[in-house]
């Protein structure tokens, strides 16, 4: 590849490099197709690394190979092609009717279409980009679909690797598969807080049997949805499903709607949401009346209304023996915010770091990150720096784990506080960004604002006084569309 990079570049000076790696990858370092390529999207006006079209010079030069093959090939590399670009032999060969003997792998690599990779077990690559194009492209929908369900299968019972699972389930026919085994691999998968294969398994479950359905079930997906910022569809399902007669089912409903409205920025609505569900019947067990405590106390500290926090703080107190440990450990992040808001530090870290163990104890990984996050903060506050950056390193690692995106912007905007106080200042610019854009795909206008108030920071920091004035009033706008004001 690196011969046709120099031409490339001489070519197409303005491209920027992320795309002229991404074009000379697509070409396979072949000159001949990646001039071909080039040419053919200059003459439509296409997105040259968007690999939309093959020209047609390219397409007969590597069909004929294809053609040549003898036919216990052609199988063996659709298979491969529905796998990806590398794959293992041993899988392949699982996929196969009929046995594939050695010799058909040994003239793919000898005719140039497979690459054999070092290590163990046994694994190759399509030499080319293009090859793995062609493959796919000639293959119909259902046949795909037919690939994709016994990879999915392969997979399930052979090496166990569900997060691959759920990528061919998707692609495949997942009405293979009882409800009984994708449940089972639903919770296995939010166990390990893999929630985006959980919630891929929880949807193939569901697609089985609508009518009948508990709807324990569809608020497990609503609950998936959440954490995955999924707000428009978890909407919906909350909207259509019946109000549970049940308590604790009606219960863990209106939470779920309060945090749906929570995370859409209607923080006051979901409030006066929760206050209501207090004062129903159906709350007055104590266990449930703590929860719901424990829930519009989030809110209202989100809200910065640290009066309403504080009148709730002595039924948060009294509130632990009703709580499960998960919700212990939200109860001690709440009182470790609230200690760390009038100053008392000491104590802050103190809860943060009983709120850590408490959801390290079942595994809540976001709750983990939150404090994380809220350690850092109190020891970037006492003035240890260091202490407070491995804080947000920790949190960053766990935050990218479980693909939360609001707590990827937090850590984000913590991490520019921590460089903006250090001088660093394109450090800070980019956290800050990165949070900006998080914020927008939220639709969280405070936040945005947040992040817009920090970014105007920078600006005065460097004496950029009219770009800082421009994030100042854009932050304003922001909040006066908000609930923050």
């Amino acid at each position: 590849m690196s011969s046709c990079a120099p031409w490339l570049s001489d070519t197409l000076p303005h491209l920027p490099p992320a795309m002229q790696e991404s074009l000379l990858e697509r070409s396979g370092g072949n000159p001949l197709h990646l001039q071909e390529l080039v040419r053919l999207a200059r003459l439509r006006g296409e997105d040259l690394t968007r690999g939309e079209s093959i020209p047609d010079e390219v397409r007969w030069d590597l069909e004929s190979r294809l053609d040549l093959l003898p036919p216990a090939a052609r199988p063996l590399l659709e298979a491969a092609s529905m796998v990806g670009m590398r794959f293992e032999r041993d899988l392949v060969n699982a996929l196969m009717i009929e046995p594939i003997a050695s010799e058909i792998w040994d003239t793919l690599v000898n005719r140039g279409l497979l690459e054999r990779l070092p290590g163990l077990p046994v694994r190759f690559a399509f030499a080319h980009p293009l090859f793995l194009e062609i493959v796919r492209d000639r293959l119909e929908p259902e046949r795909r679909r037919v690939w994709h369900t016994r990879i999915a299968t392969e997979l399930w019972t052979s090496q166990g690797e569900m997060e691959r699972v759920a990528e061919h389930l998707v692609m495949g026919n997942p009405t293979a598969y009882g409800m009984d085994i994708l449940l089972t691999a639903a919770r296995d998968a939010i166990g390990r807080s893999s929630w985006r294969t959980g919630r891929t398994f929880l949807l193939a479950a569901l697609a089985q049997s609508i009518e009948g359905t508990p709807s324990s079930l569809w608020l497990d997906l609503v609950e998936l949805g959440l954490w995955l910022g999924e707000w428009e569809e978890s909407g919906r399902i909350l909207d259509t499903l019946p109000i549970p007669v049940e308590s604790d089912e009606w219960l863990r409903r209106g939470i779920l709607l309060s945090r749906h409205l929570e995370g859409r920025g209607r923080l006051r609505e979901a409030h006066e949401f929760l206050a209501g569900m207090q004062s129903d019947p159906r709350a007055t067990d104590p266990t449930r009346q703590a929860r719901l405590v424990l829930q519009r106390a989030r809110v209202a500290l989100r809200l910065g209304d640290w009066d309403q926090v504080e009148s709730l703080t002595g039924a948060i107190r009294s509130a632990r023996p009703a709580l499960t440990t998960e919700e212990q450990g939200h109860r001690a992040s709440l009182l470790g915010n609230l200690a760390y808001h009038r100053g008392q530090l000491d104590q802050a870290l103190e809860l943060h770091r009983e709120a850590l163990r408490h959801r390290t104890a079942v595994l809540d990984l976001g709750g983990c990150a939150g404090s994380w996050i809220n350690l850092g903060t109190c020891t970037f506050e006492l003035g240890d720096w260091d202490e407070s950056q491995r804080c947000f390193a920790q949190a960053r690692e766990l935050a990218e784990r479980t693909g939360e995106v609001w707590l990827r912007s937090l850590v984000l905007n913590n991490e520019g506080h921590l460089a903006l106080n250090r001088g660093h200042l394109v450090e800070a610019e980019r956290a800050y960004r990165e949070a900006f854009a998080l914020k927008q795909r939220l639709h969280e206008p405070a936040g945005e604002a947040i992040a817009l108030a920090n970014l105007a920071l920078v600006a005065w920091r460097r004496g950029h006084l009219a770009e800082a004035e421009g994030c100042v009033d854009e932050a304003v706008s922001l909040l006066e569309r908000s609930e923050h004001l």
